[in-house]
């Protein structure tokens, strides 16, 4: 017959063993949640990326497109923008002081975050062009600036041989690279960054798209190279202003229309 002190001994042990199979059964439990984790990141791209336009007031109002667009109507209304994007126009931006004759700027918010399971670290962003054409000169709605603010972060010269990420000066043009001093930037997962870029061309139209150069930090010896498109896959669109149009349109401010320009031309940019 066992007595009371023995049976509460026998309780307190069996308890005991029941709390430590239960903290490894926990622990097995979250090292398998872990491990889940990490085996779901390692199947994704090390960066995921989502992509604005970033034009300002700086950049005024100007759009162009391939090819004609209007057949030479002489006031376009509110939906002209709309209209000209659906036959394959853009926009684009007005490029810093002192820019070469024709040079525009493609002005991108690009947010990335990290999808590694112990985050990455970016240390390199380049640009690759891939395809190179005249200027697009079918239709253009011209729209000057009509007032200041920053401008991006981190700038490209679609016109270079060698395109590496490059500062953006107080003025806006482009200086040194912008990787320099071992400059990187480091994300956990689902962390997230958000990078303001600007493309500069005076000379080609192209289309082009981003690469940021990523490491694993838990893979060092495993860099990978994520490309980033617009959200709908394409590449990425930049022309300088040509001399000119088979339609140019000019803004009118006080009536909020676009007029028919009596030629073509582009005297000023």
């Amino acid at each position: 017959m066992v007595s009371a002190a023995g049976a509460a001994a026998v309780i307190l042990v069996t308890a005991a063993v029941s709390y430590v199979l239960a903290a490894k059964q926990g622990a097995r439990e979250q090292q398998g949640a872990i491990d889940a984790q990490r085996v779901t990141a390692e199947g994704k791209p090390a960066l995921s990326a989502s992509v604005e336009f970033d034009y300002g007031d700086q950049d005024g109002n100007t759009w162009v497109a391939p090819n004609k667009v209007f057949a030479g109507e002489r006031e376009l209304a509110g939906d002209a923008k709309q209209k000209l994007a659906g036959a394959g126009g853009f926009e684009l931006g007005t490029p810093p002081p002192g820019h070469p004759k024709g040079q525009t700027a493609t002005r991108l918010r690009v947010t990335i975050v990290g999808q590694r399971y112990n985050g990455v670290v970016v240390n390199d962003i380049k640009v690759r062009v891939l395809r190179r054409a005249a200027p697009l000169h079918g239709s253009l709605l011209l729209g000057p600036a009509q007032g200041d603010e920053a401008v991006s972060q981190v700038g490209f010269d679609l016109d270079s041989t060698d395109m590496p990420a490059r500062e953006i000066e107080p003025d806006g043009r482009l200086g040194t690279g912008y990787w320099r001093g071992h400059r990187f930037i480091k994300l956990a997962q689902h962390e997230p960054q958000v990078i303001e870029v600007t493309a500069l061309t005076a000379r080609d139209y192209c289309e082009w798209v981003l690469e940021f150069d990523v490491v694993d930090t838990e893979h060092v010896t495993k860099p990978e190279v994520v490309e980033v498109r617009n959200n709908d896959g394409t590449p990425f669109r930049s022309t300088p202003v040509a001399g000119s149009y088979d339609e140019r349109y000019d803004f009118d401010f006080p009536t909020a229309k676009w007029r028919l320009a009596d030629s073509g031309q582009v005297l000023d940019w």
